[in-house]
């Protein structure tokens, strides 16, 4: 059988996939029946090349050509430049030749979100707010994210020179790490909520998640662990095999994780749990929101399906294909889509894709409550009602806050709380520990300063009454900036965050659900937005 992978939307597309084969005797066969077709399009190409006043590089017009075509089919099938067939095959790999750092757009500059521990980065000293201004003597100004990546990764032992402004600090910062294996964890994060709730954070679906999460569970264990919170927000999705893995950590042997339905040859196929759950017994609560996808929905579908635990948040995206990754002879890969997915109960959860445009830019903002298809209803083991049709449905909804204040937009936007935060974490190495770690009047009042020196203004009286959202926003990213990148930011974020705190107040709900009890549900619609 030919691996499967199950992506979400093509912005995430390189989130994960299987290595397919090269297309062989099936796909030749199969293209005799359209060569008057594949004549027609190199007569384009020939006439093109030949006449047009500038014509483009004949590899450009194929490979626009291959686009249009995965275009008209739906959209998730995706072709794939030899460099982004590289990239992709390097992410699900779960390791690729770097330097070590997290990267992204800050106030229009390329910043470091925050060095990886171990890798070169981290070593040779680069810091979390770091500006990169230059890569190789090419100013990073206009240089997409994706030049940048490709710039810093390349082959292992070789090098790479980066110039670095740092707040605080006079003149540029000059740089050469050699790259190494860099580690790719699915695991953002895992640590104890509480002394007897373990939580863990999937980023996404790789090679190694299965064993990631199974090694962060027999952790959590060993510190007390007696309840459990998967967290599968913003999880784009990944490989079809890794949900399966991760879903039977926590189902019974023999349970159904999916079942898949296509044309080619394996592409029908039921996966079950093959091991006993390390956890079982333990009550289960999944957070899931309206970017968690395709491998994520499976994993929050099969536990809903079999009523293993509860799922809290907001409805999932609804992304219910499985792509088949080919390929090509010039390095470059086809995604297509083979088959759709479907949950225990039957339940295929894809969207309605007709409208493309409208399948992209849906307004997940929208007040409009969601009128389910009476005729895709489907029930779980134990008999409660659940639909397919757009993802999955939470059975207790908290919605995410929603920030819609002109000022705080204007601090979100200038990156501020993480500017501010990683220029005291240098200029202050020694300020906090994790016992000693809070906001108070003097670290508001110094915010404030900075955020007017950046040209933020502010009504009357919305510092104050923003105060508490603010100090929050603070207190995550100093958490950041001091111990450790995006794991300490969510174990400070949990302390208030709406959809955590709510699916702690669901455990005993889950575990009336594991007992087979009527459940108490008093579903929520939470915006705590300022």
């Amino acid at each position: 059988m030919r691996p499967l992978t199950v992506f979400s939307l093509p912005a995430v597309l390189l989130g994960g996939a299987v290595l397919g084969q090269v297309l062989g005797h099936g796909v030749a066969a199969t293209a005799e029946r359209t060569y008057s077709y594949t004549g027609e399009m190199a007569e384009v190409l020939s006439v093109i090349e030949t006449r047009h006043v500038s014509p483009p590089p004949p590899k450009d017009l194929l490979y626009a050509a291959i686009r249009g075509m995965t275009d008209a089919l739906d959209p998730h099938s995706n072709f794939l430049t030899p460099d982004l067939y590289r990239d992709m095959q390097e992410r699900q790999e779960g390791s690729f030749y770097g330097i070590g750092i997290v990267i992204s757009r800050r106030a229009n500059r390329l910043t470091v979100i925050s060095p990886i521990e171990g890798t070169p980065a981290h070593r040779m000293g680069l810091h979390a707010g770091d500006v990169i201004a230059a890569i190789e003597g090419r100013p990073t100004d206009d240089m997409s994210m994706g030049e940048a990546v490709n710039l810093l990764r390349g082959p292992k032992g070789t090098t790479v020179n980066i110039s670095v402004e740092r707040a605080g600090v006079e003149g540029m910062l000059e740089f050469a790490l050699t790259r190494e294996e860099i580690p790719a964890s699915g695991v953002a994060a895992r640590f104890m909520l509480s002394k007897d709730i373990g939580y863990v954070r999937i980023r996404d679906f790789n090679k190694a998640t299965g064993s990631e999460v199974a090694d962060a569970l027999e952790e959590l264990k060993t510190q007390g662990m007696k309840k459990v919170l998967l967290d599968l927000r913003d999880n784009p999705g990944g490989l079809l095999q890794q949900a399966v893995e991760v879903a039977e950590l926590f189902l019974d042997r023999g349970q159904e994780v999916v079942h898949t339905k296509g044309r080619i040859y394996g592409s029908t196929e039921e996966f079950q749990a093959r091991r006993d759950s390390p956890v079982a017994g333990m009550p289960l609560v999944v957070l899931v929101n309206r970017s968690s996808a395709s491998a994520a929905e499976i994993v929050a579908g099969a536990v809903q399906d079999h009523d293993r635990g509860l799922v809290v948040g907001e409805r999932t995206w609804g992304k219910g294909l499985v792509q088949s990754v080919y390929g090509l002879r010039d390095g470059s890969g086809l995604a297509l889509t083979t088959a759709r997915y479907y949950t225990p109960s039957g339940r295929l959860i894809q969207r309605d894709y007709e409208d493309v445009d409208e399948y992209f830019q849906k307004d997940w903002d929208s007040d409009e409550p969601y009128s389910p298809d009476p005729e895709r209803e489907r029930r779980t083991d134990q008999g409660r009602v659940v639909y397919g049709g757009g993802g999955i449905g939470p059975d207790v909804e908290v919605r995410s806050p929603r920030v819609e204040n002109r000022f705080l937009i204007a601090l979100h936007q200038g990156a501020l709380f993480f500017r501010f935060a990683a220029s005291r974490a240098n200029t202050h190495p020694e300020a906090f520990t994790k016992d000693t770690l809070s906001v108070d009047d003097e670290i508001l009042l110094q915010f404030r300063r900075f955020a007017v020196e950046e040209g933020v203004e502010a009504e009357e009286g919305e510092w104050s009454e923003h105060g508490g959202y603010i100090a929050r926003q603070l207190l995550e990213q100093l958490a950041a900036a001091y111990f450790g990148g995006e794991a300490a930011r969510l174990e400070a974020a949990a302390r208030h965050d709406p959809q955590v705190q709510e699916a702690i107040r669901q455990f005993p709900n889950a575990e009336a659900l594991l007992l087979g009890k009527e459940l108490q549900l008093a579903k929520k619609d939470t915006d705590d937005g300022a």
